[in-house]
């Protein structure tokens, strides 16, 4: 299944790549996490599901690879709500950083289980995504008791499209705490520091040099 999901994805990804740049100029898509899509499937069958819910949001993209993102999002969304088991997790990774889908399974087995998929960019950290999946098991309420794919309308949700929103350019807030404390004042720190000799000041630096070389590779 991992094999077979990550030569989609790394297809996927790979076009996304030979994209130009201006593809994420004026947007929040570099700063920040972005929420590409958060589908709702019904698991009610071995090997069975429907979409309930789908919200979509691949505006940082180009308009043929939107199209392409939303294919492929539906079908790890199928195949992953397929498979689910009650209260599972899991992530698929997008080869290439391009980011990530995170698939949570409510605790009910089949024909009441509902499987929540969200597609998230490479700047929306693995804590953002899990926290938005919670709030958006919190929030969503199944309309009609429905055991096929919702089409046209009856995908939206208003509720999470809002909660898309919110996340839209958001931060995570240890994330930038952390980096602040790594590059930013180290050596402000050490050219404070009453109690540390030329000689350690020195292996400080170099140590973080090599460490901001492996991060590079």
């Amino acid at each position: 299944m991992s094999d077979w999901f990550g030569s989609v994805v790394n297809s996927f990804s790979s076009l996304t790549q030979s994209e130009p740049k201006k593809s994420n100029q004026g947007t929040n898509d570099k700063d920040g996490c972005h929420i590409y899509a958060v589908v709702v499937m019904r698991h009610y069958a071995q090997k069975e599901s429907c979409r309930l819910t789908a919200e979509y949001d691949f505006s940082p993209l180009p308009m043929y690879m939107a199209k392409i993102s939303r294919e492929v999002t539906d079908l790890v969304s199928r195949t992953t709500s397929q498979e689910a088991l009650p209260d599972e997790s899991k992530c698929v990774d997008m080869e290439n950083n391009m980011g990530m889908f995170y698939v949570k399974a409510t605790n009910d087995p089949p024909p009441s289980q509902l499987v929540f998929i969200v597609a998230v960019n490479k700047h929306c950290t693995r804590y953002q995504a899990l926290q938005f999946l919670q709030e958006a098991m919190h929030i969503y309420k199944v309309q009609d008791d429905v055991y096929r794919d919702n089409t046209g309308e009856a995908l939206k949700c208003p509720e999470l499209r809002s909660l898309m929103q919110q996340y839209k350019g958001k931060r995570d807030v240890l994330v930038d705490a952390q980096s602040k404390l790594d590059e930013g004042n180290l050596d402000e720190l050490i050219a404070k520091s009453q109690d540390m000799t030329q000689s350690t000041a020195r292996l400080m630096r170099d140590a973080r040099r090599r460490n901001s070389c492996c991060s590079a590779m």
